[in-house]
């Protein structure tokens, strides 16, 4: 009775103004996630992924927040929407998703976290798309700020993962996810910027990854250190997700193909070392202006720090923590 209590109180602040006192002593912000589930099919290539309901059943969902001027006690939450019949291979009964989460307490910068269940038939297969389409396959809004705005979670069905500013850039490139066998956790299947990758390449090849460690081709570009430049809904891994995918330190044998890009010194262009090691951001910091680095090579590893003006390679993580 108490828990719904609480959740009718929350519901009047997202439809009704917020009460005076609320405004004047707290500030809070929700921002927007986006959640691509890729189902592909193209024979070219040849691509043949299937998704399936069961990909976004008890699904985490990590909302970042900002709180000012103290704390803000959220209650217990729930919204249900229906799933597009349109969206499955076969037209099924209705599929119900659920958005929730369990009484917070947020103050400062962090991550609301929040879960979407399904209510039906979980094995159900959506549809395959092409390349570049997308259809939404279902959306909630939710409080967005203390002005009563509103924010959404979007979970898109997506032929491919599309790069960061993917239609306004004249660089565009597709990736592909590709899943842990030891941890479940979903990264890209090759470097930001890697020619097959490019579907402006002679090579372009979505679906492949790096061949070897000096396979100039899966190289990618050298990035300063950013927080934003991979796709929507992933972000660059931190040193303990890097360490959980590599036997032994021995990162020839993990799944995600790593390679001697070399790195790029604070002069632009010039790029070094390329073939001899290869250098990852890390997502971490240790002072202002310096973050961590994975360096590899002739089969080691290496944790150094770097300033951010460097160039190095990155390789996306799922946001999934």
């Amino acid at each position: 009775m108490y828990s719904l209590i609480l959740r009718l109180i929350f519901l009047f602040i997202i439809t009704a103004d917020l009460n005076a006192e609320r405004i004047k002593t707290k500030k809070f912000f929700f921002d927007s996630v986006n959640i691509n589930i890729v189902s592909s099919k193209n024979s070219y290539y040849p691509i043949d992924t299937i998704a399936r309901v069961s990909d976004i059943n008890n699904l985490n969902i990590y909302i970042p927040y900002k709180v000012q001027g103290g704390e803000l006690l959220l209650p217990d939450y729930f919204q249900e929407v229906d799933i597009n019949k349109k969206i499955f291979e076969k037209v099924n009964s209705n599929v119900k998703a659920t958005l929730s989460w369990n009484s917070q307490l947020l103050k400062g910068n962090g991550f609301l976290k929040a879960k979407v269940t399904i209510d039906g038939d979980i094995n159900a297969k959506f549809i395959q798309l092409s390349l570049l389409k997308e259809k939404e396959i279902l959306k909630f809004d939710y409080l967005s700020n203390y002005t009563g705005k509103k924010s959404h979670l979007i979970i898109k069905l997506v032929g491919s993962i599309k790069s960061k500013n993917f239609d306004s850039s004249k660089n565009k490139y597709i990736y592909f996810p590709i899943k842990s066998f030891k941890t479940n956790r979903i990264w890209l299947n090759n470097n930001l910027g890697s020619e097959y990758n490019n579907i402006n390449s002679p090579y372009f090849n979505p679906y492949k990854k790096s061949i070897h460690s000096k396979d100039h081709l899966a190289f990618g570009k050298l990035y300063e250190w950013t927080e934003n430049v991979c796709p929507d809904g992933f972000r660059i891994p931190t040193k303990e997700e890097f360490i959980a995918e590599i036997d032994n330190f021995e990162f020839r044998n993990s799944f995600l193909n790593l390679t001697y890009a070399g790195m790029r010194g604070i002069v632009k262009d010039n790029i070094l070392f390329a073939g001899q090691f290869g250098s990852y951001w890390l997502n971490s910091s240790t002072k202002k202006e310096i973050y961590g680095v994975l360096r590899i090579y002739d089969g080691k590893l290496l944790w150094n720090t770097a300033y951010k003006k460097y160039g190095f390679s990155v390789r996306c993580i799922r946001d999934d923590y």
